[in-house]
């Protein structure tokens, strides 16, 4: 079998042309794009250099104004809070007093009354341990 290769590389030489075309047109298209990218990161660069000033000025004001705004309320934050700590100390010892006079009328012992107790029991308790001593001990005469 043999194949004769002179009419199928007479029909080939067209496509290949245009796989040629297709190839140069896709270099160009990225050429473009690679100037084109470089053009506008130039451009742009340029325009902001431009008109940096004129924008940073109205935002560094502002970025100021935000700041001091910020400290004014951190300052009266502080001062309410010290307001508020006081008022609620006042409260606290107000609510103590209260209680303990509740406490008082109603005859229920306070902590002072208590601890009173708590020694004089352990004062009768001694005197008691010292009679026993006392009494379990006989006399020498």
């Amino acid at each position: 079998m043999t194949i004769e290769v002179g009419p199928v590389a007479a029909n080939a030489a067209p496509v290949v042309n245009i796989l040629k075309g297709v190839g140069w047109f896709g270099l160009g298209v990225i050429a473009y794009a690679v100037e084109g990218t470089e053009w506008l990161i130039k451009t742009a660069t340029d325009k902001g250099k431009e008109i940096g000033p004129s924008v940073a000025k109205p935002i560094q004001a502002a970025g100021d104004a935000v700041e001091e705004t910020l400290g004014d309320v951190g300052t009266r934050l502080k001062d309410v809070g010290m307001v508020v700590g006081r008022r609620a100390e006042a409260i606290e010892r107000a609510m103590a007093d209260r209680f303990a006079a509740v406490v008082e009328r109603a005859g229920a012992p306070i902590v002072a009354e208590v601890g009173e107790l708590k020694a004089r029991v352990e004062e009768l308790s001694k005197k008691i341990e010292d009679l026993q001593t006392k009494r379990d001990k006989p006399e020498k005469q």
